[in-house]
């Protein structure tokens, strides 16, 4: 009966028109909907997983110190970071080509632990560690330069007659502590500065004079100077620098302070100095020659001290191989080694002071007057083995007495205190520094300190924070995914 009913209203209460369709419609679009967002999901979800490993990846193999420079105000933090010992004392140090090459060598009256040792450049901290990419034996010890792909060295010689060969070694040669042979080797009879490369030459200053080669090495067919070009001289060569094709050669009595402190400055167009000619374009009796550098248009020199301890002498002086008189002088009281940086000539004597100078303090050959020195903490036991100043980022860095490395602002002025200083066992010897990073050649190895806490600089912000900001992303959208899928599921 009910049915009957039905039945007969039905044709008075039709059905919405296309609600199936409209029905099916929203079911579809919906579902399209949640595909879209679980596809976004997986893909936000999949690039912060990758994010973050690469950026953990990232923040392990290229580190971010917080200070890439040494300053005046981050000097005082300096603190080792890295010791790598040698077999031999280290002794002079060469950087370049991604390399450091450290000379080492026992000082002894016979050859052994006489080694150039290589490192990766830079290392210690956060950077690839200090361990020897490879090793090579030379006679006596070693001092290395590195140029071109190339490390040159020669043996330093001494009273029993060791030293007498120059090396060519790859720059790549070996890794992982390797032991190196020479792509080429010379013999060289009593070397005394280390190799300068200058216009397809490896020049070397000898106690008899310059020698000079060819990069390509003695035997290449069609070099020029294959049996080795010469200069002779009546005295040993003490120091040489070049620029702008003009070889300036400091001859002196070989070994320590010479009483008589006498030794000569003469200047050679590059090929007359390595072809045995005597064609000096100018000359100057200077005294007992420990260093030079030229900078500019002037060429300083540092002698055994006394009132011409630093000497100036314009690179353009036109003596027709006669003498040229010096800018100015200054003095100091022995042994003098000098670096140019930021308009100062900075001299350290081993005796008992470092001292600044403007470059430019004088034209007439008169005294130069100090800018400052430091406050006298050479003399209780002073040494005359470490090179020259180390400038970097506004600090002066020099050894001194009882195997101390010191730090002084470049801006002091009258007496000047260090603003930092480290002990060592042993003396240091020479110094390099690169970003926050000084590297020290002391007796006992290489010492490698830095300005930044290596500690933060691994998780600085940026590459070293992204690990826990992608961490985090990831670990939202496995949680957003997570509920999505639980409520899909219900």
């Amino acid at each position: 009966m009910k049915n009957d009913a039905l039945d007969r209203f039905a044709p008075s209460l039709p059905p919405p028109e296309r609600a199936l369709d409209g029905f099916l419609r929203r079911r579809d679009r919906k579902r399209r909907n949640e595909k879209i967002g679980a596809i976004v999901l997986v893909v936000v979800l999949t690039a912060a997983s990758i994010a973050a490993a690469l950026a953990i990846a990232g923040s392990r193999s290229v580190p971010q110190p917080a200070d890439q420079t040494i300053t005046t105000e981050s000097a005082p933090n300096l603190h080792e970071v890295a010791f790598d010992p040698t077999t031999g004392l280290g002794f002079r140090m060469s950087t370049g080509d991604g390399v450091l090459a450290v000379g080492t060598g026992d000082f002894g009256d016979a050859p052994g632990g006489d080694q150039v040792v290589v490192y990766p450049y830079p290392c210690g901290g956060t950077d690839p560690a200090c361990t020897p990419l490879w090793t090579a034996d030379v006679d006596h010890p070693a001092l290395p330069t590195v140029a071109d792909g190339k490390v040159y060295v020669t043996g330093l010689a001494n009273d029993q007659g060791f030293g007498h060969t120059l090396y060519a070694f790859d720059v790549a040669c070996g890794t992982g502590g390797a032991s190196c042979e020479p792509v080429w080797s010379v013999p060289l009879k009593r070397p005394t500065t280390p190799p300068l490369v200058a216009d397809g030459r490896v020049i070397v200053g000898t106690e008899l004079g310059v020698r000079a080669w060819s990069v390509e090495g003695p035997h290449t067919r069609g070099s020029f100077c294959a049996a080795g070009c010469a200069t002779n001289l009546p005295v040993a060569v003490r120091s040489m620098a070049y620029d702008a094709g003009v070889l300036y050669v400091g001859t002196g009595l070989q070994g320590g302070p010479d009483p008589a402190n006498a030794g000569w400055i003469r200047a050679y167009t590059l090929p007359c100095a390595v072809s045995g000619g005597t064609c000096p374009l100018w000359s100057a009796r200077a005294g007992q020659v420990w260093d030079m550098v030229v900078d500019g248009d002037t060429l300083f020199v540092g002698t055994n001290g006394h009132e011409n301890g630093v000497q100036a002498y314009p690179t353009s002086c036109d003596g027709a191989g006669g003498p040229c008189k010096a800018l100015w002088v200054a003095s100091t009281d022995c042994c003098t080694r000098l670096t140019v940086a930021d308009g100062m000539v900075f001299a350290h004597d081993h005796t008992s002071h470092v001292y600044a100078f403007t470059e430019d303090c004088r034209s007439d050959g008169s005294p130069c007057a100090q800018s400052w020195s430091s406050s006298g903490i050479f003399q209780s036991n002073p040494f005359v083995d470490f090179s020259r100043p180390l400038v970097s980022g506004g600090v002066v860095f020099a050894g001194g007495h009882g195997g101390v490395l010191y730090a002084f602002s470049e801006t002091c002025s009258a007496e000047c205190a260090p603003i930092w200083e480290a002990p060592f066992n042993g003396a240091p010897l020479d110094a390099v520094a690169l970003d926050d990073h000084v590297y020290v050649a002391v007796e006992d190895g290489l010492h490698v300190f830095s300005t930044s806490d290596e500690a933060a600089a691994a998780s600085s912000p940026g590459v070293g924070a992204a690990p826990w900001f992608y961490g985090v992303i990831a670990l939202v959208a496995i949680a957003v995914f997570g509920i999505r899928f639980a409520r899909r599921r219900a």
